[in-house]
């Protein structure tokens, strides 16, 4: 059976269970939920949304720490919730309180499955630092919400790996990556779809690999595609032995590949 019949199978498999609830799609942590329910009320303020984010010690002490990384950091220490959401802004904190949120899902008490989590979760982050750095002057991107395209773009490992574990299924690391690759976009799309999240999110799990996209105007799918694109290791696979010539997302964002150490030493900053 070929890579693409396991992959095929396991797809077809794994959103039949779904559907028979056989199988249940991660839902988005209390707390971001709180945190998004908050941010979207009218009557919004700073003491309404420190009052949500501040209930996760863990997530606090995240803000806390991006909001002084080197790259957002003003002339002093910001030690409190409310001041950092003051210096970050109501929309920007929460989406990255939403994104930052989503790490305690990338936990197993498999150890096998706990430690590819925990491996995807450190990718993310490089790939969201690498997100804000390309948009943080642009006019026509969010940077906020780069970030959190960033941190979900392999939202679908999730139920993948529970999957394949719960299942015994007996795959190498090279079938295990190839079924990943195939079957994660789909299920990362459906996740982020009942999870109410904008499609300008919701696509990219979809859309960020297709290294001939080509569209009127910028998305979020692009510049995760490009920061993918950026931390690949040369000669890896899809994104590692690309033509930076060939690819509308690179040549849309502008980005030389003279200049990928820079962006990767500046994303570095953000969660580092």
């Amino acid at each position: 059976m070929s890579l693409d019949d396991i992959a095929e199978l396991t797809l077809k498999a794994m959103l039949a269970a779904i559907e028979g609830d056989e199988i249940a799609l991660p839902t988005l942590p209390e707390v971001a939920l709180r945190v998004r329910d908050d941010a979207e009320s009218p009557d919004v303020s700073i003491a309404k949304l420190a009052g949500a984010i501040g209930t996760d010690a863990a997530l606090t002490a995240r803000i806390l720490k991006v909001v002084n990384s080197p790259l957002l950091r003003s002339g002093w220490e910001i030690t409190d919730l409310q001041s950092a959401i003051g210096r970050l802004g109501v929309v920007y904190t929460s989406n990255l309180a939403v994104g930052l949120a989503m790490e305690q899902m990338f936990r197993s008490k498999s150890k096998t499955v706990d430690k590819k989590l925990r491996e995807i979760w450190r990718q993310s982050l490089l790939v969201a630092g690498l997100c804000y750095v390309i948009c943080r002057k642009r006019p026509d991107l969010n940077a906020d919400q780069a970030i959190l395209a960033g941190l979900v773009h392999m939202l679908g490992v999730l139920p993948i790996l529970t999957y394949v574990d719960a299942q015994d299924l007996a795959l190498g690391s090279s079938d295990l990556e190839y079924v990943i690759s195939q079957a994660h976009p789909v299920i990362g799309h459906r996740i982020l779809s009942e999870w109410n999240f904008p499609s300008q999110l919701a696509d990219v799990p979809t859309g960020y690999a297709d290294l001939t996209r080509c569209t009127e105007s910028l998305e979020y799918v692009d510049v995760v595609q490009a920061a993918c694109i950026l931390s690949a290791p040369p000669g890896s696979k899809p994104f590692g032995d690309v033509d930076w010539n060939e690819v509308p997302s690179l040549k849309a964002l502008g980005l030389k590949r003279s200049e990928a150490a820079l962006y990767l030493e500046e994303a570095a900053l953000l969660f580092g």
